[in-house]
């Protein structure tokens, strides 16, 4: 096992500029007593929030309505709908992805551990369409976590509690179509621990059933499913953090455990979970916050938070840093491969390196709440009594245009006619795929001048004409692979 601990390597870019492009204050005068629950964004860019009303501050058996409000890319309200107690026991996550908004949560029922878990898909009105709602007489059952995979792979974590004295909580992750059809459940029940640590429980817990006490993360790969937690429950002398990537037909592929008390990955030991997956574009490797309990008080200190690059494909620890941060940090893969990270008001874009990240920018505003990313940046939602504040960041070089342009265009090239170079300038809406190519009046390919994903804005790029004889071209703008326009030009020599 390769483990380097390090610190954070700095390099902030000076061509970048801090741009916050629109914000917005939304009030929320129908609840009392909120907290954002959760906040996704689709590739399409929409935004959406997750709000619950809790009317009985403090009480921990009961919640009041559910609320989502989704955005567009420029603060515009495209949904605000209040779906009242459908989540009386606690609206738990969203997700967004482009076939649809996705949220879930629990439902009271006659005892104090909720015995529904419920999934439901929204339509583009907000509506509440297809439902996954997994109930039984005999168990508890708890909703915990959704991720949008894909367009038609929804993840659904959701635990079985059976009750006292031997309460046991069961993990499983149901994979859903975008019609919440259970497609697969992924199983991490106690049942498949492996002997050795079976083995422990047995000589020195009496035969005690160890507890699958704490489910912390879950990532989806092409390959399986990746699952992170500690078993060890209140009654237990014996505590370990495990990491365990099942394959599609759920069989181990890896799997490791650390006991609470670690020598080898932390001199004072009380390692406690992994969490905060986030995985680069072709899975081989993933970062992870991990939590190292040092004063034992089970209380997760700025200084006992770090962050971890593990290799995918065996599960090997490739470096830890320190990381401070509380249970609010978050972490985001972007399209160039590069990743988000916040904590508190901090919002970084980094890179992953051998040794442990290069910082590109950060910003720190102080109204930063919950993030999501999106196109060029994220936005943050930030509760502020009874409204949000909402805003978005956008990144930019200096050199091109931070706008936001309404449509996807192709202009007109300038100098036109040209001798031997000209300029071609197109909009974007949104972040994507972006060919420009040149072609002959016969329609021979003569030069590709980009073909590579690009941020939303606006941009140019500078073509040549030495070496090819005057006449009449046509320059074609696709994006993800539909012919946006072509428009003609003339070389004149």
């Amino acid at each position: 096992m390769r483990k380097i601990l390090g610190f954070i390597l700095v390099s902030l870019s000076l061509l970048c500029a801090q741009s916050i492009i629109w914000e917005k204050t939304i009030p929320l005068e129908e609840l009392s007593t909120y907290y954002i629950s959760d906040l996704n964004a689709s590739k399409n860019g929409e935004i959406y929030i997750g709000i619950q009303d809790n009317p009985l501050k403090g009480s921990k058996w009961w919640y009041g309505d559910s609320k989502v409000l989704g955005l567009d890319l420029k603060g515009n309200v495209i949904l605000d709908r209040n779906y009242g107690t459908v989540f009386d026991y606690g609206f738990k996550s969203l997700a967004a992805d482009s076939s649809g908004v996705y949220i879930s949560g629990d439902r009271y029922n006659t005892s104090y551990d909720p015995t529904k878990a419920n999934l439901y898909s929204l339509d583009k009105s907000g509506n509440l369409c297809d439902s996954m709602i997994i109930q039984s007489s005999w168990a508890a059952y708890g909703s915990r976590k959704i991720k949008s995979v894909n367009e038609n792979c929804i993840l659904h974590h959701y635990f079985i509690s059976e009750g006292w004295p031997d309460k046991c909580y069961n993990h499983y992750i149901a994979e859903c179509d975008s019609m919440l059809n259970i497609v697969k459940i992924y199983d991490y029940t106690h049942e498949y621990l492996p002997d050795s640590i079976i083995m422990i429980y047995d000589l020195f817990e009496s035969g005690f059933l160890p507890i699958e006490s704490s489910f912390r993360d879950f990532i989806k790969s092409d390959s399986g499913m990746l699952a992170s937690g500690y078993i060890g429950g209140w009654a237990s002398r014996f505590q370990f953090s495990f990491l365990r990537f099942l394959d599609n037909e759920q069989n181990v592929v890896w799997e490791k455990y650390y006991p609470y008390y670690d020598s080898e990955i932390f001199p004072d030991g009380r390692m406690m979970w992994f969490d905060n997956f986030c995985a680069d574009k072709s899975s081989s490797f993933f970062l992870a916050r991990l939590w190292c309990d040092s004063d034992m008080d089970h209380q997760l200190d700025e200084a006992e938070s770090f962050l971890t690059k593990i290799d995918y494909a065996t599960g090997e620890i490739i470096w830890i840093i320190d990381y401070p941060s509380n249970f609010d940090l978050q972490i985001f893969n972007l399209v160039d491969d590069n990743f988000l990270i916040r904590t508190g008001t901090k919002v970084a874009k980094v890179q992953s390196t051998e040794f442990g990240l290069d910082t590109i920018w950060e910003t720190d505003f102080e109204n930063t709440g919950m993030i999501a990313a999106v196109d060029g940046g994220y936005v943050s939602v930030l509760s502020t009594g009874s409204e949000l504040d909402v805003f978005r960041y956008y990144e930019t070089t200096g050199i091109e245009d931070t706008s936001i342009p309404a449509s996807t265009e192709l202009l007109q090239n300038y100098p036109n006619p040209f001798n031997p170079s000209t300029e071609i300038s197109y909009s974007l809406q949104h972040e994507a795929q972006v060919t420009l190519s040149v072609f002959s009046t016969r329609g021979e390919l003569v030069r590709t001048l980009l073909n590579e994903k690009v941020q939303a804005g606006n941009h140019t790029v500078s073509f040549n004409g030495e070496g090819l004889n005057s006449g009449i071209y046509f320059y074609r703008l696709s994006v993800n692979d539909k012919v946006v326009a072509s428009k003609k030009m003339i070389l004149l020599k």
